[in-house]
């Protein structure tokens, strides 16, 4: 849906490391933190690491 409205590049939020340029361009992993990220989660979603240990707690 997103190609046929024109969008050429969509981003998840899924903290998941992935190539520079991505195979699907429409769903482009990203890393998020803000200036109250902790520096343990910091750490951990740098890391990529955080999608497991979230799942691993229960997250969805």
């Amino acid at each position: 849906m997103l190609r046929r409205l024109g969008y050429r590049v969509g981003f998840l939020f899924d903290h998941r490391h992935d190539r520079l340029l991505p195979r699907r361009p429409l769903r482009t992993s990203r890393l998020r933190v803000n200036s109250t990220t902790s520096r343990d989660r910091f750490d951990t979603i740098l890391s990529g690491l955080h999608p497991a240990l979230h799942r691993l707690r229960g997250g969805a």
